[in-house]
C-alpha cells in the first residue's frame, strides 16, 4: 500500500457540548521503570491555535498536573524530559532531549498515566479516561482488521453514537476523505442528541454539502487571485486547457517534495495543453519565502496567492484542509481529477492528453 504524505494544517472545530458537568482534569503520572534521575514532565495542547504548556517535576517517580479545559476533549502531548541531556535541535538551538513521548486525549476526568517498559519497548498506560479507551478500540480496529481507514471510522461512529470521538472522526471523514453526502447524513442522524446539538455538527454539515459541489464531474468554482506581480489571474480565463490547481506553501515539506513531479509533468504536457495554477497558502510575512521557493523549485507556471495563509479564500472555496492538494480541471471547467500525485498524475495526464 502506497502512503502519501500530506500536512494537515487546520483544526477548525472546538467540540463544545451544550452542557458539561465538569471542566477540570487531573493527571497522576507514575514512572515504573529504570529512568534518568533528573526528569521533568511537560504537558502541552492547543486551544484555538494557541499552545498551552505546563511542567511538573518528577519526585519519587511521580508527577501531577491539574487544570481546566473547555470542551469534552483535546489532543495533548506528554513529554518526559531528561534535564541531564542537553542537545542541539535542527536549528542549532540547545534543548533537552525527550526521554518519553506520549500523545493522548485530555478530557475532564482523573487520568492516570503509567510509564513502563524499556527503551525502545516503551509501554504507556492511560487509565481513567473514556476517550482514551475509545481511541484504543479505534486503533486496534485499524491495526487488526486491515480495512480502509474510512470504513473503520464509519463503523466506529455507528457503534459509538454518544462518543465525542465520533465527532472527531466525522471531522476527519469530512476533511480528508471523499464520502458521499448520503452516507454522512446517515452518520449525523445516528448521533446521540447531545452530540447533534454541538455547534461543530452544523458546520460539518455545511462542509459536507460543499464537498458535494466539488466532486468529479462538477463545475470547478471560479475565483481570482493575484500573481507574484500583483496581476489578477482568474481560473475561468484558463478555459480551453486542462488546468491542475495545486494548493501548496513554501513551509510545507510534503508540498516541496512533490514539486519535482509537477515540474516533470509540466515539462511533458504543457505543450499538449496542460496549465498548472499554483495557489500558495503562505502569509504576507512569508512572501519572500514563497518567492524563493518558486525560484528554488523551478516552478515556471502561474503562481497566485492572497497571502492569507491557511485562510486563503480559494482554499476555503475548495474545502482544502490538507496540503498538497490538487484538482484537475478539463477545458470546459469540469473537475476530472482530485489529489493526483506521482504516478497517478502521470497516468491521468497521459489518459487525457495522449
Amino acid at each position: 500500500m502506497k502512503i502519501v504524505s500530506t500536512l494537515v494544517f487546520v483544526f477548525i472545530f472546538h467540540f463544545i457540548p451544550a452542557a458539561q458537568e465538569r471542566d477540570t482534569y487531573t493527571i497522576t503520572g507514575k514512572v515504573e521503570c529504570d529512568s534518568p534521575r533528573n526528569l521533568l514532565a511537560e504537558l502541552s495542547y492547543h486551544v484555538k491555535g494557541v499552545m498551552v504548556a505546563d511542567t511538573a517535576h518528577i519526585v519519587n517517580n511521580r508527577y501531577y498536573f491539574k487544570g481546566r479545559i473547555k470542551g469534552p476533549f483535546l489532543q495533548a502531548v506528554l513529554r518526559l524530559i531528561n534535564l541531564d541531556d542537553k542537545k542541539a535541535d535542527y536549528a542549532g538551538n540547545m534543548d533537552y532531549s525527550t526521554w518519553r513521548f506520549l500523545v493522548f486525549i485530555l478530557e475532564p476526568s482523573d487520568i492516570t498515566v503509567t510509564h513502563a517498559g524499556t527503551v525502545g519497548q516503551e509501554k504507556n498506560l492511560v487509565e481513567g479516561s473514556r476517550a482514551n479507551d475509545e481511541q484504543g478500540i479505534l486503533i486496534r480496529e485499524i491495526q487488526e482488521k486491515h480495512r480502509p481507514v474510512d470504513e473503520v471510522y464509519i463503523e466506529f461512529i455507528k457503534d459509538h453514537p454518544a462518543s465525542w470521538q465520533s465527532v472527531d472522526l466525522l471531522q476527519q471523514l469530512t476533511t480528508q476523505f471523499d464520502i458521499s453526502e448520503t452516507v454522512m447524513d446517515s452518520l449525523f442522524d445516528g448521533l446521540a442528541a447531545k452530540l447533534k446539538a454541538a455547534p461543530s455538527i452544523a458546520l460539518l454539515k455545511k462542509l459536507v454539502a460543499r464537498n458535494e459541489l466539488l466532486k468529479i464531474g462538477k463545475p470547478a468554482p471560479d475565483f481570482s487571485q493575484q500573481d507574484v506581480n500583483k496581476s489578477p489571474v482568474k481560473l475561468s480565463n484558463l478555459r480551453g486547457k486542462y488546468v491542475l490547481i495545486d494548493f501548496w506553501a513554501s513551509w510545507c515539506g510534503p508540498c516541496r517534495a512533490e514539486n519535482p513531479n509537477l515540474v516533470k509533468a509540466y515539462q511533458s504536457y504543457h505543450n499538449k495543453g496542460l496549465e498548472i495554477l499554483g495557489i500558495s497558502l503562505d502569509e504576507e510575512s512569508s512572501k519572500a519565502a514563497w518567492l524563493e521557493a518558486i525560484r528554488t523549485d523551478k516552478l515556471t507556471w502561474k503562481q497566485v496567492s492572497d497571502l492569507k495563509g491557511t485562510g486563503n479564500e480559494a482554499a476555503i472555496l475548495y474545502n482544502v484542509f490538507t496540503i498538497p492538494s490538487n484538482f484537475l480541471i478539463d477545458p470546459n471547467g469540469i473537475i476530472v481529477g482530485k489529489n493526483l500525485r506521482g504516478e497517478q498524475l502521470e497516468q491521468k495526464l497521459m489518459e487525457v492528453l495522449h
